[in-house]
């Protein structure tokens, strides 16, 4: 009997592991120039760090970054920029902002970066965002 289960056992996870191997092979990437994006964002006290990185897959490409620290008030209303940076690179270098800057109590806060990647003609050839998770900053 323990043999059976045992042999159950393998063909079920050989059958699985196939399975997970074919259906891995068949996803495509999700950029074709994009090869990183990322945002960042930490708070402690008034002081909140912000962070944003993106870069090409190729070497005759320019990355322009853009980094927004947007906040919404714990009263409600709209998100709203707060403070905002840019870098432009060129080829395999990442564009990487980081900055902390001191904010007010009472608002949520969260980053919002944007990649565009530009050809040799400066003709924007892909482009995102994402955001980071939001922090609050309560009122004392």
């Amino acid at each position: 009997m323990k043999t059976k289960i045992t042999a159950i056992l393998l063909v079920l996870i050989l059958l699985f592991s196939s399975v997970q191997l074919s259906f891995a092979e068949s996803i495509q990437p999700r950029y074709s120039h994009i090869s990183s994006i990322s945002a960042g964002i930490d708070l402690n006290g008034s002081s909140l760090w912000c962070f944003g990185q993106a870069d090409s897959k190729f070497v005759d490409t320019t990355t322009r970054l853009y980094v927004r620290a947007i906040r919404q008030s714990h009263d409600g209303g709209a998100w709203a920029r707060y403070a905002s940076w840019s870098q432009t690179t060129s080829g395999f270098i990442p564009a990487i902002i980081e900055e902390t800057i001191t904010v007010d109590a009472g608002y949520d806060y969260q980053v919002y970066v944007l990649v565009q990647i530009l050809d040799s003609t400066n003709k924007v050839v892909e482009s995102d965002y994402m955001y980071s998770t939001i922090v609050s900053y309560p009122r004392t």
